[in-house]
């Protein structure tokens, strides 16, 4: 669902670590347990388990579009000049790393960074965020004004639906509360000048932004996520219940 050919993707994992450090599940039970759920179990099969996600649903594409960041780089030492010779070093065996990646043709480059140094690092990361967006082949495209009045409409609607929901995230009925049916996002188009088959078209790139989902399936084409994150959420916590 958020993954496609027009993203922009930054890695991001912890160069104070070695890559073999056990990572620690990001989901937990309603009572604050760990769930365990197969995936990656270190930094390094975390790191190949993205870069394989992000190529399987990019594939080949002119424009590099991934940026490895490597965090906590204050961690490394307490001194400056040791953090850097580090950083050095374990940048260049990111990189002879990835270089044997499938994806390895996407990254755009590793940037070492901590969140305490707001420095040349950070502003390096930063200028090169905007160029990989800037060599992007549909970079400066334009959108009608409009859709973005129907996307404004349809976020605020969803919004409205988080905050009158009212029961737990692991309750699979609170899945159908961020569907909206294709009949009633045809009005909200058809209040702001859009026919059904801009919406269409509508519709179809904002799933590919991950703003909303829809599917041009017979099951499922009368139906639109408004709120993506949220859905997946739920769907989440069932499976792993």
């Amino acid at each position: 669902i958020f993954m496609d050919n027009r993203s922009i993707f930054c890695v991001t994992f912890d160069i104070s670590k070695p890559f073999d450090w056990k990572i620690k599940p990001l989901r937990h039970d309603k009572d604050g347990q760990p769930i365990p759920a197969p995936g990656p179990e270190t930094i390094k099969e975390n790191l190949d388990y993205w870069l394989d996600s992000i190529y399987s649903h990019v594939g080949k594409v002119s424009a590099k579009r991934i940026i490895l960041i490597g965090t906590h780089k204050d961690k490394l030492s307490i001194f400056k000049w040791k953090q850097n010779r580090l950083a050095t070093k374990i940048k260049q065996e990111v990189l002879d790393y990835v270089s044997h990646h499938p994806a390895r043709d996407l990254v755009y480059g590793f940037y070492i960074v901590s969140n305490k140094d707001r420095g040349s690092d950070m502003r390096n990361l930063r200028r090169d965020i905007f160029n990989v967006l800037e060599i992007q082949e549909y970079w400066g495209q334009e959108r009608p004004v409009k859709w973005l009045v129907l996307e404004n409409a349809l976020k605020k609607k969803a919004d409205t639906l988080v905050l009158e929901s009212s029961k737990p995230e692991s309750e699979l009925s609170e899945l159908f509360t961020f569907i909206m049916g294709l009949d009633e996002v045809n009005q909200y188009a058809d209040t702001h000048g859009i026919d059904e088959e801009e919406l269409y078209n509508f519709l179809s790139y904002h799933h590919s932004q991950g703003d909303f989902t829809y599917f041009d399936t017979r099951e499922l084409r009368n139906h639109v996520v408004i709120h993506p994150s949220k859905f997946v959420g739920i769907v989440k916590v069932n499976i792993y219940l």
